[in-house]
């Protein structure tokens, strides 16, 4: 793992494979244990074409820091469980719960229609509907997911017609984008606070 605390140490465990129908359930059960002050809050990240393992694994760290609720992955992203990803996680793969669906935008559409959480694709486009810095508080819903995309293609467009919103950071000009763990994690901090 790159740590000399576990030079030739060797690990072995059973791998969760977790569906549409564990994530529902799952749902289900935190809004129904959310305290009296924040029955509302859901946060949910997901992840398009992420095929690198070392995003996957800093867009985990993210979200454990953030207090994501889980993270959804697209049928066509890497594995949370590859070696690279669970040391760039910190370990946080084993805290912050992953799920594999086979249809992204129909599982964002199944979110919103039982559970009420808006999703927001995170775009480099200036057409995007929300800028993340001009965002009033309460414009992001107390139940959102944050949609991500692939460095290189960004979100498939039928995932981002599924979405309730585009979004965006703020930057200067002559700096287009940001690397997906950078701006993953500006967005997750962002939205938690609007």
């Amino acid at each position: 793992a790159g740590f000399r605390i576990s030079r030739g140490a060797l690990g072995c465990g059973l791998i969760p494979h977790r569906g549409e129908d564990w994530l529902y359930t799952y749902l289900e059960r935190k809004i129904k244990d959310r305290s009296e002050s924040m029955p509302n809050n859901l946060h949910v990240l997901a992840l398009d074409q992420i095929s690198d393992s070392a995003n996957l694994g800093s867009l985990i760290r993210s979200a454990a820091a953030f207090g994501i609720d889980c993270v959804v992955l697209s049928h066509d992203s890497c594995d949370a469980w590859y070696r690279r990803a669970v040391r760039v996680s910190m370990g946080h793969c084993f805290s912050v719960p992953t799920v594999r669906v086979d249809d992204l935008a129909s599982c964002i559409s199944a979110m919103r229609d039982k559970f009420q959480i808006a999703s927001y694709a995170a775009v480099v486009d200036t057409s995007a509907e929300i800028i993340l810095e001009e965002a009033v508080k309460g414009e992001i819903e107390p139940r959102w997911c944050c949609v991500l995309g692939n460095e290189g293609c960004g979100i498939s467009s039928n995932v981002i017609d599924a979405c309730k919103s585009r979004i965006r950071i703020g930057m200067t000009d002559g700096v287009d984008s940001l690397s997906i763990g950078v701006a993953g994690a500006i967005l997750l901090h962002g939205m938690k606070h609007k």
